[in-house]
């Protein structure tokens, strides 16, 4: 009798051990899990804080020269965002393409200038996934 009540007790204490080590495991894998989406969701905000900076970058360089043509990279931080060339249509109108890009992710902007003068008026400002 005595054999079985310690057979008992210790496949019990195997059982919950078990079972504690289990979900131990499992809180863990799913708290390292929520760390890298978070991790990837801020890469992502930042890709697309770079893009916008290099869009107010080469507004600011237009509004200072009129000929400022972009093909510029800028490093911040860890990231880096690139004013491409500024395309300009036979009405004046010119076209800054930016790419804010951090550890793989990438942001891209397009920014749509009708008028330079007498101050620059942007006609469009958005995000894109593709140029």
């Amino acid at each position: 009798m005595k054999r079985q009540q310690g057979f008992i007790a210790v496949t019990s204490v195997l059982v919950l051990g078990t079972l504690f080590l289990s979900l131990t495991l499992s809180a863990t894998f799913r708290a390292v899990s929520d760390t890298q989406m978070d991790i990837a969701r801020s890469h992502g905000y930042t890709a697309e804080s770079l893009a916008y900076t290099c869009a107010e970058h080469a507004l600011m360089y237009l509004t200072r020269e009129l000929h400022y043509l972009g093909n510029e990279v800028l490093n911040i931080g860890d990231g880096q965002c690139e004013a491409m060339t500024i395309t300009e249509e036979i009405d004046g109108t010119r076209t800054i393409h930016t790419v804010g890009t951090i550890d793989g992710h990438v942001h891209r902007v397009i920014v749509e200038v009708s008028d330079m003068n007498p101050g620059i008026v942007v006609s469009s400002y958005k995000s894109t996934i593709i140029f």
